[in-house]
C-alpha cells in the first residue's frame, strides 16, 4: 500500500472508524487474510492478468501484466520489459524486500485475464515510453493495457483496480497471494 494510502487510512480511521462504510469500501480488493499466507499454487496465470508486489518495504506498489510465466511491466528506466516473476521481485538491482505477487482473480485460482490485455502488454515490450513517479509510473503502463486509454488522474494502485473492475464488469473480485511460480533461484534470474 503506498505511502499516500496509509496516510489516508489513519485520517478515515481517526475521523470515521475502521468499521466505516466509506472506509472498508477504500478496501475492497484487498487479498483475503486466509490468502496472504497460504497463497495459490498455480503454476502458471491466465495470460493478461494484472500483478503487483509490494515495493520498498510496503510503502509502494510495483504492478505488471502476467503473460503465464512471465511479467511484462515498466521499469524505473522507463522501458517496457518481460521478465520472470523473480524478476519482477527483485527490484532495485535484487535489494527489494517483496516477497510475495498478488494477482487480480475471483476467487481462489481463479485469476482475471484476458487475451486483449496481454496483447497490448507484449506489444509494448521493448518499448521505451518514459518514467515519471507520478505521471507515467507502471501503473499507467497496466491501466493503458487493460483500458487501451491513459489514466486521466494520478496513476495509483486504486486506479488500477478501478480499471479491472471496469474492463472485467464486476466488483466481485479481490488480490490474491501466487505462490504457484515459487522455487527458482533468484541470483541466477537476476544475472540472465
Amino acid at each position: 500500500m503506498a505511502l499516500l494510502d496509509k496516510f489516508v487510512d489513519l485520517i478515515m480511521d481517526s475521523f470515521l472508524g475502521p468499521d466505516n462504510e466509506l472506509h472498508q469500501r477504500r478496501h475492497k480488493h484487498d487479498c483475503p487474510e486466509e490468502n496472504k499466507v497460504n497463497g495459490d499454487k498455480l503454476a502458471r496465470l491466465a495470460p493478461g492478468t494484472p500483478v503487483f508486489c509490494n515495493f520498498t518495504a510496503e510503502i509502494a506498489e510495483h504492478t505488471g501484466i502476467c503473460l503465464g510465466d512471465t511479467i511484462v511491466h515498466l521499469d524505473g528506466t522507463g522501458k517496457v520489459i518481460c521478465t520472470s516473476p523473480e524478476v519482477f521481485l527483485a527490484r532495485l538491482n535484487g535489494t527489494n524486500v517483496a516477497y510475495d505477487i498478488f494477482y487480480a482473480a475471483r476467487g481462489p485460482n481463479t485469476p482475471l485475464g484476458s487475451p486483449e490485455i496481454a496483447e497490448r502488454a507484449k506489444s509494448m515490450i521493448d518499448t521505451t515510453p518514459g518514467y515519471d513517479l507520478l505521471s507515467a509510473n507502471c501503473h499507467q503502463f497496466c491501466i493503458k493495457c487493460i483500458l487501451d486509454e491513459e489514466c486521466q488522474t494520478s496513476p495509483s494502485l486504486r486506479n488500477l483496480e478501478a480499471a479491472i473492475s471496469k474492463f472485467f464488469q464486476t466488483e466481485e473480485w479481490h488480490w490474491r497471494n501466487w505462490d504457484g511460480f515459487k522455487g527458482k533461484k533468484v541470483q541466477k534470474l537476476i544475472s540472465e
